[in-house]
């Protein structure tokens, strides 16, 4: 099953050599994650990390190898270990649907997939920019792109990408 980038409140369940576009209940999105649907309000609540007033400046840790999501002037986006510098820093901005914008502190270029590998572009306002925090039991968030329905991820190598979401903690 995948999740359809042009209605968040549908997703293709294949079968055979046939597609289906199948519809989740009223007041629920599909959720790639979970491969299932879910209801709006099981995500984190965009206000507590995304501001409602003020953008919040952070730090994604990746829970699996403790490396930290950086970014440099050539639109590259990979982890390395913490150093503490602007290029490791994200401002994340809550957009009026409810997903986050994350900024680049050092580079204000925005966080941006296609589909197959993550990059930072100038803000364009597109579903590619745009991401969504679902929480986990164990204090980490997976982020969810919202034209691509993939998660971001991440390797021992320092590389980031997008991904079906598996649970795994590369992608937290």
């Amino acid at each position: 099953m995948f999740g359809n980038p042009d209605d968040h409140h549908t997703f293709w369940h294949c079968s055979g050599s046939n597609a289906y576009l199948k519809y989740c209940p009223k007041d629920s999105i599909w959720s790639q994650v979970e491969q299932q649907c879910i209801w709006n309000n099981s995500s984190l609540d965009p206000s507590m990390v995304c501001g409602v007033m003020h953008p919040i400046v952070g730090f994604l840790i990746n829970k699996a190898i403790g490396r930290v999501l950086d970014s440099n002037e050539e639109k590259n986006v990979y982890t390395l270990k913490y150093n503490g510098g602007t290029y490791q820093q994200w401002q994340f901005q809550r957009q009026d649907d409810g997903s986050c914008v994350l900024q680049n502190l050092a580079t204000s270029l925005i966080l941006d997939s296609n589909g197959y590998q993550i990059y930072t572009h100038n803000f364009n306002g597109g579903f590619y920019q745009k991401w969504r925090l679902y929480w986990n039991e164990d204090n980490f968030f997976v982020l969810l792109n919202l034209a691509t329905s993939r998660v971001l991820d991440s390797n021992f190598d320092g590389q980031v990408y997008p991904s079906i979401g598996n649970g795994g903690d590369f992608q937290k």
